[in-house]
């Protein structure tokens, strides 16, 4: 398995309309953007589908994955 360049714990900021992945250091990896309300040109299927979630929800989980193992909220 190949070795992180960036130090250990990753965490996961929740700044309002992203997510940020830092570094032990501060450094950030990653933002992961998300919407509170969904698009209104969202097909039928698709918001049947996100139904119970939210892009928030959603996009932490994302943000939470790419932090992964050793992230803290």
């Amino acid at each position: 398995m190949p070795t992180r360049r960036f130090p250990p714990p990753w965490t996961v900021e929740d700044l309002g309309s992203c997510f940020v992945v830092k570094d032990r250091g501060g450094q950030k990896l990653a933002y992961v953007y998300y919407e509170e309300e969904p698009r209104a040109a969202i097909s039928g299927q698709a918001a049947h589908q996100r139904r119970g979630t939210t892009d928030r929800d959603q996009h932490g989980e994302a943000a939470g994955a790419i932090a992964e193992p050793t992230a803290q909220r």
